[in-house]
């Protein structure tokens, strides 16, 4: 069983699909809308070298992490792990990187990332809380952020 079968608008639904087509069920799925989140919060964008900055915040229970994408100043990066506070669920099994390259080709945008989207999206649970774990991979100060797409229950 998926953590998906709890969830009625995805009950047997996403398996071998691609992260565009788990999208488009989304997008014409009603009593969705789409939402954009920036963490951590601009006050604390500026994170000091190898440190770590945590943020959090609420959306309704049952919405959809469906992407993330980032950006850094300095070319070492950093880790982003995105956590479902009620079930502890994550977006991956390891923090995902994000570094001045992608694939070990150049990134004509080095300080920034194309969106990643989930082959495994993220449902939230009750209370319909999101940890943001962020470390900085440089050994400078570093202005970064993550920007969390979701499908938000209406």
């Amino acid at each position: 069983p998926s953590v998906f079968d709890a969830v009625a608008i995805y009950r047997g639904r996403f398996a071998g699909h691609s992260p565009i087509d788990n999208l488009r069920r989304i997008a014409g799925a009603k009593g969705y809308h789409w939402r954009a989140v920036v963490a951590p919060d601009s006050s604390r964008q500026l994170v000091a070298a190898r440190a770590t900055v945590e943020d959090q915040f609420s959306v309704k229970p049952g919405s959809i992490i469906t992407a993330i994408s980032g950006y850094s100043v300095q070319a070492a990066g950093f880790t982003v792990q995105v956590i479902d506070k009620g079930s502890g669920l994550t977006i991956a099994s390891a923090p995902v990187g994000y570094t001045a390259g992608i694939g070990g080709k150049a990134n004509p945008y080095p300080n920034n990332s194309l969106p990643l989207y989930l082959s495994d999206l993220l449902p939230i649970s009750a209370p319909g809380l999101v940890l943001v774990s962020v470390v900085n991979q440089a050994t400078a100060p570093n202005q970064l952020g993550v920007c969390i797409q979701i499908a938000e229950k209406d």
